[in-house]
């Protein structure tokens, strides 16, 4: 059998599950629960990974999740991985917990992401365990509705926002929402024996046909998919030396107890940007483990959040590199 698509790219959105091996069960105890959200989490964080929306039934899971480095089959290899290997341990049992390669399908955005959320999170009550999804305390609905914290990676506002602008009225609006009629196009997609690997209107998947699929070969792509991120690389190093009055040599110098912003807004930039791997990106700018890049990237993302100049410093160049890019 063949290896279902995998099409990735910076930015892409996915609806991504996975079963247990014979239809076993992949989670016995409300340990296992908390122990599958806190890999998430873990994962996400080394990826750059962002959660939309989750629901983890007992032998099976969905997951709603962005992936801004285009690597979703890293993200995923880490996440299935780790997690079997410590439910084996938790369970004193070895060998596979999942049937098989997860499975992925590349959501279009605007109206199909939220008839997504509503597909997962409506399946504990189709599945008839329970009558009601306030009931249901393994999705991430509950967090959609303000009644718990979120966590694992999971960001409710990107879609509440479709909603409304204010958050009380988004939750209302999407209260309504769930307790509404399935889309028709979207119930069929997913009730069809013969499942795509693409859920989105005509256009959008002629263009990732034409893009990803229709291309003379995978190197091809690869060598395009490098060029183009190398040259967008060059585009933000420009204008960071502008910005902040550097040169060059400033982007692989690493500086011992002080903050490099330079160099770190340059990286982050690059990361959402270029859609070059980490290790890549590494190359560019002096790092030697891909991991040490994710960190770096990470930790100035935070370092923005709590820092009013340098995030509007970020954002100018932001605008100015992504309408360079085009």
């Amino acid at each position: 059998m063949s290896r279902p698509l995998r099409i990735e790219y910076p930015g892409a959105v996915y609806h991504v599950m996975n079963r247990g091996l014979n239809q076993n069960l992949i989670f016995l105890d409300k340990k296992d629960y908390e122990l599958f959200l806190s890999t998430l989490e873990e994962a996400c964080r080394m990826f750059d990974v962002v959660v939309y929306s989750y629901c983890l039934m007992p032998n099976h899971y969905h997951l709603l999740i962005r992936t801004p480095s285009g690597n979703l089959s890293r993200f995923m290899r880490h996440l299935n991985g780790v997690y079997t290997q410590r439910f084996n341990r938790e369970h004193g049992r070895d060998g596979p917990l999942y049937r098989g390669r997860f499975k992925g399908i590349l959501v279009q955005e605007d109206s199909y992401l939220m008839e997504v959320v509503r597909y997962i999170h409506n399946n504990p009550v189709k599945a008839k365990i329970v009558e009601n999804l306030s009931k249901f305390k393994w999705s991430s609905h509950q967090a959609y509705v303000g009644k718990k914290d979120t966590g694992s990676g999971l960001d409710v506002r990107f879609i509440l926002r479709y909603f409304s602008a204010k958050k009380k009225k988004a939750i209302e609006q999407y209260k309504s929402f769930m307790a509404g009629k399935a889309n028709e196009e979207v119930e069929e997609f997913y009730g069809s024996k013969k499942q795509g690997s693409i859920l989105g209107d005509c256009d959008f998947i002629e263009q990732i046909k034409e893009e990803f699929i229709h291309s003379s070969s995978d190197i091809e792509i690869t060598e395009k998919r490098k060029i183009r991120g190398e040259r967008i690389v060059d585009i933000v190093k420009r204008e960071i030396r502008h910005k902040f009055k550097v040169d060059e040599a400033y982007f692989c110098q690493g500086r011992r107890g002080t903050a490099n912003n330079a160099r770190l807004m340059a990286l982050l930039l690059s990361k959402e940007l270029s859609g070059l791997k980490l290790s890549e990106l590494g190359v560019h700018f002096g790092f030697t483990n891909y991991r040490t890049v994710g960190t770096h990237c990470w930790r100035f993302h935070e370092k923005l959040k709590n820092d009013k100049g340098l995030a509007k410093k970020y954002n100018s160049l932001m605008n100015i590199c992504s309408q360079e890019k085009t």
